[in-house]
């Protein structure tokens, strides 16, 4: 199955990062797995497999093009590499 590819705008994508870190947070205080609120929210462990994994393959596609977007020297980038090395796994 094609995977659906979809141009986020920078505000929303702003907004969707806010959204996640304060579900973590929120998550995190309330002392739940992420397994717990997957569950909860209908969400199978193979789902929550495949939408990692499409996470992983994004953040592998653009991290560096987005790195160099805010003026990182090659240099600097490379320094970052071993920080998403678990893209490349």
């Amino acid at each position: 199955m094609k995977k659906a590819a979809y141009n986020i705008l920078p505000g929303t994508e702003d907004i969707l990062k806010t959204m996640g870190e304060q579900i973590k947070l929120a998550r995190l205080r309330r002392s739940l797995s992420a397994e717990l609120v997957a569950e909860r929210a209908g969400i199978t462990e193979s789902e929550a497999e495949s939408y990692a994994e499409e996470i992983l393959a994004t953040v592998k596609q653009n991290w560096e093009r987005i790195s160099a977007g805010y003026g990182l020297t090659r240099r600097q980038i490379e320094e970052m590499r071993p920080a998403f090395s678990a893209c490349y796994e």
